[in-house]
């Protein structure tokens, strides 16, 4: 029986996806192939999203205990193995399931200004065709509507940046040593230094330098509506692509044509304001308890 020794928790759109990929490069490192198994916030129960799209994602969960433990069978001679699945820093039972089945485990935190993290979901289920509306300040007066109905944590444009809220869970059940919590500017600026400091926290060498070039999962418009069609229906040329090319090949060629695809479009300035006056609060009670100036989410 294998279980991970590390978990990225969260949070959602705050690079995880990224960071996932570069771990996965190191040669002490194992992860599934896949992210968001989200065993410990559905333990033997399947979730039930009722959002657009939500249960063809839900369908990905895993919810049987020798299915996840099997996801670490090929683990071998690595020093840390992990997953990460970012609704376990939303949901306050999944704290608790994971002190109950493995309370020694290290637990990585990626925290994105709020304002900036509620926009990029809004535009990630824009991009993914989800979204029932084009207009944020309408995805935010919808939001309670939505989560009373069962929507998936990524339409929880406000709730899911309550960090303190959802960290305080963590601290109370684990040892502040067990937690490392970084910042998406320290991943965007720096890559290099947090995945160093990263690396040490696992006990790995942390003399390795992987490739931190290439950003995965960035949200946005289209710039080609017929690309992204492309992209994620099958066919009978994408059914030869597959079997031609090798699969490293294909998902380094998918990434940056997706990357390529998606263009950056700024959030309207009323909703912006009305977002840092929601969070506030709970920015501040958050840099009391992470120990980081976090004045510049406040403005």
């Amino acid at each position: 029986m294998t279980l991970p020794n590390f978990l990225i928790i969260g949070a959602a759109k705050s690079g995880t996806s990224s960071l996932y990929k570069y771990l996965s490069a190191h040669p002490e490192i194992f992860v599934p192939d896949f992210k968001e198994p989200s065993f410990f916030s559905w333990e033997d129960n399947r979730p039930c999203h009722r959002g657009p799209g939500d249960k063809g994602t839900d369908g990905g969960v895993v919810c049987d205990r020798s299915a996840y433990e099997a996801m670490f069978d090929p683990v071998s001679a690595e020093k840390a193995f992990g997953e990460a699945s970012v609704n376990y820093i939303y949901y306050p039972w999944s704290a608790e399931n994971i002190h109950r089945t493995i309370p020694g485990v290290r637990l990585i935190v990626v925290l994105r200004n709020p304002v900036e993290r509620a926009y990029s979901s809004f535009m990630q289920l824009v991009l993914d065709g989800r979204e029932t509306t084009d207009d944020f300040s309408r995805g935010l007066a919808l939001e309670e509507e939505r989560l009373r109905d069962n929507w998936q944590p990524l339409w929880a444009y406000k709730d899911a940046g309550l960090y303190h809220q959802q960290l305080e869970h963590y601290y109370r059940l684990f040892p502040r040593a067990q937690i490392r919590v970084y910042l998406y500017e320290d991943l965007s600026k720096d890559p290099g230094s947090m995945l160093r400091d990263i690396y040490r926290f696992l006990g790995v060498d942390d003399s390795f330098e992987g490739d931190t070039a290439t950003r995965y999962n960035v949200s946005g418009v289209t710039r080609s509506r017929f690309l992204t069609q492309m992209i994620r229906r099958r066919s009978v040329l994408k059914a030869v692509y597959q079997r031609v090319v090798p699969l490293g090949t294909r998902r380094n060629l998918t990434t940056r044509l997706k990357e390529w695809n998606v263009i950056k479009v700024a959030m309207p300035e009323d909703a912006r304001q009305q977002l840092v006056a929601a969070f506030r609060d709970d920015i501040v009670k958050l840099e009391e308890l992470i120990g980081r100036d976090l004045s510049h989410w406040r403005t």
